[in-house]
């Protein structure tokens, strides 16, 4: 159970920090989208 847990939320920041990373690299290219 407690694997399942980890995994999640493993799964989860690595997708929040993908997010961020591409937003962050979409405001430097063009900040007008934002």
């Amino acid at each position: 159970m407690i694997e399942i847990v980890h995994v999640t939320v493993n799964l989860l920041f690595k997708v929040i920090v993908n997010k961020v990373y591409i937003i962050t690299q979409l405001s430097e290219l063009n900040p007008s989208m934002i």
